[in-house]
């Protein structure tokens, strides 16, 4: 399947996805709710989310 998508390339690439790049080496898995609060208390969500759904591409696969 990713051959025929064209992404079979990029998939075999060595830890050169986002989980690895984004992921902090010890995230927290259980984040108290005031923490969280507190660090989007600094983000713009609407924005963020206008600009995700601006940026939506779809691909059918058959």
């Amino acid at each position: 399947m990713a051959r025929r998508i064209g992404t079979f390339e990029t998939s075999i690439l060595p830890y050169e996805d986002c989980c690895t790049v984004f992921t902090p080496k010890h995230p927290r898995t259980r984040p108290k709710t005031e923490e969280v609060e507190a660090a989007e208390k600094g983000l713009d969500i609407e924005a963020l989310v206008d600009e995700a759904v601006a940026g939506i591409e779809r691909i059918w696969v058959e």
